[in-house]
């Protein structure tokens, strides 16, 4: 056999492989050839003999006008075309425009396939995203980094006034975002000494303790006024001056105030002395109780010569104290009151609008209520009685005291 002859037989199953091939990639419009008749000698029983063993010799062309249901992708890792389903997000599986799939929302994929981002307006919770609003702008409820804006996070947003980060309310910002102020319920440290809210018992409305006098009229502890001390619409207690309250307020014009409107005890209607200008006088006390004419017994004292027990010699006296207050206006028993004879004013005593009046002190002894006397001189003075005495005529004679 020649080598033209075995080139002949060879061509053919070379023809039939490459054919089978190029079919397989999908190129239907070419037709192969089994061999070259042209150019070699034909040995018909080799060439029978090989082209039954290797098949059909040609290929017709492919007249099919069906689409191709399929895509053709490229593989992001390999750059190398694939060839599938159309894309779909979330199966795990990057095809056509998708940046990511993790078959769901995951820490750097959004469940739309797109790249996690803050911002995006895409909320990924995985990847530690509270909130976003498609933006990276603070102060519009959701922050630069994806979480919520609130009172307490130390960023200034919206109506709030202030942040500071925490939930001390004793300093200048409150819990709830305000700028501290007296009133808001809350003592802030170094400014307040007390904040109640608004005024109390216990604290004024400018927040420092409530008190008579602090020139802060605190209604809820009971003040109608407040004038830093007595003037003429306020008392000294804080309360309206007023005639007859029982508060003299001598700012307001008054010369007296005990505490009633009446007339003839010593201050009028108007707040107007009813007394004598001698009540405004110096004035001795008589206040030993042995003067008391409830006293029986021993020691014995004589109201004459050198100072007694609170004898001071002739002058005008105050009883008071332990003594009582004034002279008994009937004769006590004998041995009373500290002495033999017992001393007392013979007639009633004088009211205020009556001045200094000239009365007459008897003394009492064994059967006679008068055994011995001296001219003295008394005055109302609205809530006391002044006398003016004189030595007792003889001893051992006492003035007594007498507790209405």
């Amino acid at each position: 056999m020649t080598y033209k002859n075995l080139a002949a037989r060879a061509r053919p199953g070379l023809a039939a492989a490459l054919a089978l091939a190029l079919s397989a990639c999908g190129d239907s419009g070419l037709g192969t050839t089994t061999g070259d008749t042209s150019d070699t000698e034909t040995d018909t029983e080799g060439a029978t003999s090989d082209a039954t063993s290797a098949g059909p010799t040609t290929e017709g062309p492919n007249t099919s006008t069906n689409p191709d249901p399929t895509t053709t992708t490229e593989d992001p890792t390999t750059g190398t075309p694939t060839t599938g389903s159309p894309a779909v997000c979330g199966d795990g599986v990057v095809e056509g425009d998708e940046a990511c799939d993790d078959a769901g929302e995951s820490a750097t994929c959004d469940d739309d396939c797109s790249l996690a981002e803050c911002g995006d307006d895409q909320l990924n919770a995985s990847a530690g995203e509270a909130c976003d609003d498609g933006n990276t702008d603070d102060g519009d409820g959701c922050t630069a980094a994806c979480e919520l804006e609130q009172c307490g996070d130390g960023r200034l947003q919206g109506a709030e006034e202030c942040d500071d980060g925490d939930d001390d309310n004793a300093d200048d910002c409150t819990d709830q975002c305000l700028l501290a102020a007296c009133g808001d319920g809350y003592v802030w440290t170094g400014n307040e000494e007390c904040d109640d809210g608004g005024e109390s018992a216990a604290c004024d409305g400018d927040c420092t303790p409530a008190a008579c006098g602090d020139l802060v009229t605190n209604m809820a502890a009971g003040e109608d006024c407040d004038d830093g001390g007595e003037s003429v619409g306020c008392d000294a207690d804080c309360t309206a001056a007023e005639c007859g309250d029982g508060q003299l307020n001598v700012t307001a014009g008054e010369q007296c105030d005990d505490g009633n409107v009446d007339e003839g005890d010593g201050c009028s209607a108007s707040c107007q002395s009813e007394v004598d200008p001698q009540c405004g006088e110096p004035y001795l006390e008589l206040d030993d109780a042995s003067r008391n004419e409830l006293t029986v017994g021993s020691p014995y004292s004589c109201d004459q010569g050198a100072p007694g027990t609170d004898w001071q010699g002739p002058g005008w006296y105050r009883i008071t104290g332990d003594a009582g207050a004034q002279l008994p206006e009937s004769a006590p028993e004998l041995f009373h009151c500290g002495t033999h004879s017992p001393g007392w004013l013979n007639g009633a005593h004088p009211a205020a609008q009556d001045g200094v009046v000239d009365m007459q002190a008897c003394f009492a002894w064994i059967g006679n209520p008068c055994f011995s006397s001296s001219n003295i001189q008394v005055v109302n003075c609205g809530e006391f009685y002044l006398y003016n005495l004189v030595d007792a005529p003889t001893c051992t004679l006492r003035y007594c005291g007498h507790a209405p």
